[in-house]
């Protein structure tokens, strides 16, 4: 037997002969109580943010934090004032930088899907496009950017062989034939889009397709599919967080369905909890965040005594660390003298805090912190948050 021959037949051996879909090993009846609860926070979510009070800017921040959490499952361990600190011009070493970058480009590939969708619908393409954006210029940048990958790739401990991995997905020559049966089924509408929802996130990470990125990818399709199923009108309902505080049920959930054919159900129950307990904690979110933009729009005018006020409110939401820059860059057409007075005001003031000193031609940064603390989930006490 060839070298080449031999090669083959480990892997054949140790691989997952991974089922395509549709799935019909779980019992509709076991998931009811639990896809009632999901399906009815999900819907009162998605009627919150799709007011028209609901503007964008109060959704950017929530787009940030959920950037920040799907890469901390992969490892990064930035923050989202450091994610915003890095844009607004503060030092960083490179070993931050990388970590700030891979939370950046995930950003990035929110925003292009969330753009693409309603052109393209949900095709491979797009999830190719959208894994090119992930990995451009980060440590996974020589990984095959945007292309499933050509060789054998596993999971398990740092420097295991693949005898000793905890998983060996299906091998390279076949995924493009899953990734296929996958489209197929997310773009058919023969299975409920809640249950489908977190059945093609998990198929999508046991086919693993690409050599890296593959659970951002996947944690990314979920909005992307349920609102191209018309579950949301806006793609930003984000479980990552959920994910991130269930890390380990959320890995041990996952790696039990190439174990057990049984384990859909599991799985399935702890998706749709997922769902039920984000979303509720998302709208506690989302209506602090509109409550605070509201007493601002009310106290900044009497505050700065400019018309210009509600461009920079629009913008610190947009961005609630920043120098004077860059948020100038966001609103230019108010010149840079009345931005900077309308800072030192709400400086002043005690809305704004100074959070770095400019020196030589480094410039000063300020934040929003009652925005960034909602924006964690961190409390409030005057909200009662």
């Amino acid at each position: 037997m060839s070298k080449f021959a031999k090669q083959e037949a480990i892997l054949m051996s140790v691989s997952y002969i991974l089922p395509y879909l549709p799935v019909n090993t779980y019992r509709i009846e076991y998931l009811f109580t639990a896809y009632g609860k999901a399906s009815r926070s999900l819907a009162r979510l998605d009627g919150m943010l799709s007011e028209k009070s609901y503007a964008n800017v109060l959704l950017s921040p929530m787009m940030t934090q959920e950037a920040v959490l799907s890469s901390r499952i992969e490892g990064t361990r930035s923050t989202i004032d450091e994610v915003y600190s890095l844009e607004a011009g503060e030092e960083f070493t490179e070993a931050q930088k990388l970590d700030v970058q891979e939370i950046l480009n995930y950003r990035e590939a929110m925003r292009f899907a969330t753009h693409s969708l309603s052109e393209r619908g949900l095709t491979l393409g797009l999830i190719k496009d959208m894994h090119a954006i992930l990995l451009q210029s980060v440590r996974g940048q020589n990984k095959r950017p945007g292309l499933v990958r050509d060789t054998q790739n596993w999971i398990g401990a740092p420097g295991s062989s693949i005898e000793q991995a905890t998983y060996v997905p299906p091998p390279p020559t076949t995924v493009e034939s899953y990734l296929e049966n996958w489209i197929e089924n997310a773009t058919s509408n023969e299975v409920d889009p809640l249950l489908q929802s977190g059945i093609l996130h998990a198929q999508f990470e046991l086919i693993h397709p690409f050599h890296d990125g593959n659970g951002r990818v996947g944690r990314l399709l979920i909005p992307f599919y349920l609102h191209s199923k018309g579950l949301l009108e806006r793609p930003v309902f984000y479980l990552s967080e959920y994910f991130e505080t269930h890390r380990e049920e959320y890995i041990d959930s996952l790696n039990a369905l190439h174990q057990d054919p049984t384990a859909w159900e599991p799985w399935l129950l702890f998706f749709l909890q997922a769902v039920d307990e984000q979303a509720r904690e998302n709208m506690r979110r989302a209506a602090a965040m509109q409550r605070l933009y509201k007493e601002l729009q009310t106290e900044i005018p009497n505050i700065t005594k400019s018309a210009s006020c509600g461009l920079l409110l629009d913008a610190i939401f947009e961005t609630p660390i920043f120098s004077k820059p860059k948020i100038s860059a966001c609103i230019n057409e108010v010149n840079t003298a009345t931005v900077q007075r309308m800072i030192n005001s709400l400086v002043d003031a005690g809305i704004l805090h100074i959070r770095t000193n400019g020196a030589g031609r480094r410039a000063s940064t300020y934040q929003l912190q009652e925005l960034s603390r909602i924006a964690q989930g961190l409390p409030i006490e005057r909200f009662d948050y």
